[in-house]
């Protein structure tokens, strides 16, 4: 992708990408599901061409999206609905899984119904 990846030690957020130089910062020594979990995030920022935005709304928009694509390279569709049908609670899904409760989240998000999102 023509992306620099570099790990910081004590950065402030767990992950961030920057556009213009073609830079993801990863935070030093995130656990091994956190750190898969922020790197296909990053990934999917790069990969939408996302920027900075000055609008809260669009800055909130691309992170959904981000998350919500990053849960779709790293979830399988099927496992994920047999946990959902057996009624595995959030924390314990993300975890068999082996993703981030956010990215868990915004998977669950895109792969509503229209119907479910409107309830």
């Amino acid at each position: 992708m023509g992306v620099r990846v570099e790990y910081i030690e004590g950065l402030t957020v767990s992950g961030q990408y920057f556009h213009d130089e073609r830079l993801v910062e990863i935070k030093a020594g995130l656990s091994p599901v956190v750190e898969r979990s922020v790197m296909a995030h990053e990934a999917a920022h790069a990969e939408l061409r996302h920027r900075p935005e000055e609008a809260w709304c669009h800055a909130i928009q691309n992170e959904r999206m981000a998350s919500a694509m990053a849960g779709r390279r790293l979830i399988n569709f099927r496992e994920f609905m047999e946990l959902k049908a057996a009624g595995i609670g959030e924390s314990q899904m993300a975890k068999r899984l082996g993703v981030a409760r956010g990215i868990l989240r915004a998977y669950t998000w895109i792969t509503a119904p229209a119907w479910d999102l409107a309830a």
